[in-house]
């Protein structure tokens, strides 16, 4: 009997010790399962911490330093829009000094163009000529939609045509200050009293006849009427916001896009940050690394700014940007 006792104690033993150890060992899994839950708790956390950082320096580049001593002034984006054959790109020759005109094919302009040019008074602007016929409404969409200010050319002898009327139209819809232009003004056959009352059928009231928009009277052998022009411009600029800040990401608009012997080139009109040399860049489905930029005298330069009119190299092949596209 004692024997019978002494195995009893001895398996109760054995089973409080099994039962100690079955503890020990479940305390010790729950230990190694917060361990683990704790490891893979610290690095979701890490990787959490890491996407809010990326997302943060995204964030921090689309918005840009907000430094006061980052903002600087850009140039005004002046727009010369109007019928065909109406003098728009006689103007934009004029003041720019360049010979655009006897580029064009049938001396009507076919593609979008953009020139820095400095005037009177040190005043630098960015001149965009458009063109006229009919065919090339979405270019002249463009070319008011990116404006600050646009130049709304008149022949002085044919008065309002079909594209003045769709350009008219365009301004309303995009709520761009105008300037009126009535060219040609230095021939005989030049009816302005009759195109101001024309304009105030189609919703445009200017200082002749109680209004706000400026009336310029103007001829490309005149050079008081141009620098008319030039002083009604930069009185217009005095009421745009022209406050930019240069360390914001780099963006604009491509106005124009072609393949020549250096591979894709662009047209592009940079509208806020700076874009450098070996940038990465992106539009639409185009994208690539900039290997070369130039600027409206065909220049080439390490950086552009805001309201700069430049030239992109570097695209990816089997990419050539469509016009239009934001970059």
């Amino acid at each position: 009997d004692n024997n019978t006792e002494d195995e009893i104690m001895e398996n109760k033993k054995e089973k409080d010790q099994n039962i100690e150890d079955k503890k020990e060992i479940d305390n010790g899994k729950k230990c190694e399962v917060n361990v683990i839950h704790k490891k893979l708790k610290n690095k979701e956390k890490k990787k959490n911490n890491n996407l809010t950082d990326i997302l943060s320096k995204d964030n921090d580049l689309k918005k840009g330093n907000k430094d006061n001593s980052c903002i600087k002034k850009r140039n005004v984006v002046v727009t010369f829009i109007g019928h065909i054959n109406h003098g728009k790109t006689s103007l934009f020759d004029y003041i720019c000094k360049t010979d655009e005109r006897n580029k064009e094919y049938g001396l009507i302009t076919q593609n979008i163009r953009a020139f820095k040019a400095t005037v009177k008074d040190e005043y630098t602007f960015t001149f965009i000529d458009t063109p006229g016929h009919e065919a090339f409404m979405p270019i002249r969409s463009r070319g008011v939609k990116i404006s600050d200010l646009s130049i709304l050319v008149i022949s002085g002898e044919e008065g309002i045509q079909e594209q003045t009327i769709e350009c008219i139209k365009l301004i309303k819809e995009f709520n761009i200050k105008i300037i009126i232009a009535i060219t040609k003004v230095d021939l005989t056959n030049v009816y302005v009293d009759r195109i101001i009352d024309d304009l105030l059928y189609y919703g445009i009231s200017t200082e002749l006849n109680g209004g706000e928009i400026q009336v310029i009277e103007c001829s490309i052998f005149k050079d008081e009427s141009i620098n008319k022009l030039l002083d009604a411009i930069s009185l217009e600029s005095e009421f745009i916001n022209l406050d930019i800040n240069n360390n914001e990401q780099a963006s604009g608009v491509i106005l124009d896009s072609y393949i020549d012997k250096t591979g894709i080139v662009s047209v592009n009109l940079l509208q806020s940050g700076t874009l450098k040399v070996n940038d990465y860049f992106y539009t639409g489905f185009s994208y690539g690394k900039i290997k070369v930029l130039k600027d409206h005298l065909n220049r080439n330069i390490k950086c552009a700014y805001s309201s700069d009119p430049i030239k992109v190299i570097g695209y990816n092949k089997n990419s050539l940007p469509k016009a239009g596209d934001k970059f």
